[in-house]
């Protein structure tokens, strides 16, 4: 076996422990949690990443554009007490979008 055999062994145990923990762990909640609450705070809704009704888009915006918009979100935004009622990127293309197909 070599000088260095013993040493693959221990870590072949502790991998072997490591991934057992893992499992003993994780099954007790198994069925008891969604994916999409891990983490997250009672009566959290879900984000649109998980909403059916999204799909994720990808647009090329300048980046130069992109920049002013977001400085321009951040300062509206800073206006706003509510955080539910700050709207983000998606929320102004989705918004720009509609009024586009509406004209």
């Amino acid at each position: 076996m070599g000088k260095f055999g013993s040493i693959f062994d221990g870590e072949k145990k502790q991998a072997s422990k490591r991934t057992s923990k893992r499992k003993s762990d994780s099954a007790p909640n198994a069925g008891n949690e969604s994916k999409s609450n891990r983490g997250r705070p009672a009566g959290h809704a879900g984000g649109k990443r998980s909403n059916p009704e999204f799909k994720q888009s990808l647009a090329y915006v300048r980046k130069e554009t992109h920049r002013a918009v977001m400085k321009r979100i951040d300062v509206e935004n800073d206006k706003l007490s509510d955080a539910a009622a700050k709207p983000d990127y998606s929320d102004l293309v989705q918004s720009l979008l509609e009024r586009w197909l509406n004209s």
